[in-house]
C-alpha cells in the first residue's frame, strides 16, 4: 500500500498544503493540519473506493480535520480569562508608565502575531476605563459582537505567548518565568517540555506536533503562578 499511497499523495499534496495555509492562521497550524490530513489519508487509503476523485476524498479529510482543530482551539480559547487578570503586573523598574499591555499589543501586531481586528478589540478594552460590552465594542469596530468576542479570545493566548517568549523583561525577566514555572504543579509532561524548550531555553526550531496548543495552555497555567515584583 505504501507505494500506491505515495503515488496518489504526490498528485494532491501541493493542493492540500495550499488549502491548509488558507484554512489556518499560521504556518505552524497549516503544517499541523497538513500532517494530520496525510496520516488520515494514509490510514484510510485502502478503503478508498473511487466513488469520487482522490482529490475530493482527501480534501474532505482535510476539511474535517481542520474543523476538529479549530474546535479544539476554540475550546482552549473559551477557557481563557481576560489578560489583565491572568498576567501579573510587571516590575515597577521595568515599566513605569502603566502602558505595558498596550506596548505588548502593538509589538505583537507589528510582528504579525495579531490580526487587525484582534488588535483593535484588545486596544479598545484596554483604553476604556469602563467595562465595555461586546455590543459597544462592535459599534466601535464595525464587526459583529460575536466576531469581536472571538477575536478577543484568540488574541489573549497569543499575547500571553508573545509576552513570555519575546518580552519577559516586562514581567521582571526570565528568572520570574523560571520561578513561576517551578511553582506550577498542574502542567502535563508535554506542556512542561514545550514550555521549557520554547520559553525558557529559546529553542526556536523546536516545534513538535501540537506545540502551539500545548504552549498556550502551559503559558496560561504558569501565568497564574507569577508573583508581582516590587522595589524597595
Amino acid at each position: 500500500m505504501g507505494d500506491t499511497f505515495e503515488r496518489a499523495w504526490s498528485q494532491v499534496r501541493v493542493q492540500v498544503m495550499i488549502y491548509c495555509r488558507r484554512a489556518t492562521r499560521s504556518e505552524f497550524e497549516a503544517e499541523e493540519l497538513y500532517q494530520t490530513t496525510a496520516v488520515r489519508a494514509w490510514r484510510g487509503h485502502a478503503t478508498f473506493r473511487g466513488d469520487s476523485s482522490y482529490m475530493t476524498w482527501v480534501m474532505t479529510i482535510a476539511g474535517r480535520e481542520g474543523a476538529r482543530q479549530a474546535a479544539a482551539r476554540q475550546r482552549v480559547a473559551t477557557r481563557e480569562a481576560t489578560l489583565p487578570d491572568e498576567v501579573a503586573e510587571p516590575a515597577p523598574e521595568t515599566v513605569r508608565d502603566g502602558a505595558w499591555l498596550a506596548v505588548v499589543v502593538e509589538e505583537a501586531w507589528r510582528a504579525g502575531w495579531l490580526g487587525d481586528l484582534e488588535r483593535e478589540v484588545v486596544r479598545l478594552r484596554l483604553d476604556r476605563s469602563e467595562r465595555m460590552t461586546w455590543q459597544e465594542v462592535s459599534r466601535c469596530t464595525g464587526a459583529s459582537a460575536a466576531a469581536c468576542a472571538t477575536a478577543h479570545c484568540r488574541a489573549v493566548p497569543k499575547l500571553r505567548v508573545y509576552l513570555f517568549t519575546h518580552r519577559a523583561d516586562l514581567i521582571g525577566g526570565p528568572h520570574v518565568l523560571r520561578e513561576a514555572f517551578d511553582r506550577t504543579r498542574d502542567l502535563t509532561a508535554t506542556e512542561s517540555e514545550v514550555f521549557t524548550r520554547i520559553v525558557l531555553n529559546h529553542e526556536v526550531a523546536y516545534r513538535p506536533r501540537g506545540a502551539q496548543s500545548l504552549l498556550r495552555s502551559a503559558c496560561a497555567k504558569v501565568a497564574r503562578r507569577i508573583v508581582p515584583q516590587t522595589v524597595d
